[in-house]
């Protein structure tokens, strides 16, 4: 049996968080255990639950995905960040690994 999965949702357009918990909910191995709107409460919000995965939004209102994932390592270094955007920069894709995330996902064109 496939060790469960545990995953956080950062977006701040709520049908985003939808989205995606519903289709991670489809997965056996794979529970939400949380959505945030910003990258302040994904980072409190992390610390909290201490998530396997982070699906960070790269824009969030506040402190920017980016500066949420460096925090949110700093106090939850085993969790796995992907950052997700639907902006197709390539510097982004350099900020996003600088940050610390383990990935980087933008929306194909």
């Amino acid at each position: 049996m496939a060790r469960e999965i545990t995953c956080l949702i950062v977006d701040d357009h709520e049908v985003v968080r939808e989205g995606l918990r519903l289709s991670l909910s489809r997965a056996e191995h794979i529970r939400v255990v949380g959505e945030a709107a910003d990258g302040a409460n994904a980072v409190a919000l992390a610390e909290r639950r201490r998530p396997d995965v982070v699906l960070m939004d790269e824009r969030t209102p506040g402190i920017d995905g980016l500066e949420a994932t460096q925090k949110l390592l700093a106090s939850v270094p085993n969790a796995n960040v992907l950052i997700f955007t639907a902006y197709n920069e390539r510097s982004l894709l350099t900020q996003a690994l600088e940050s610390g995330a383990a990935g980087h996902r933008a929306r194909p064109e």
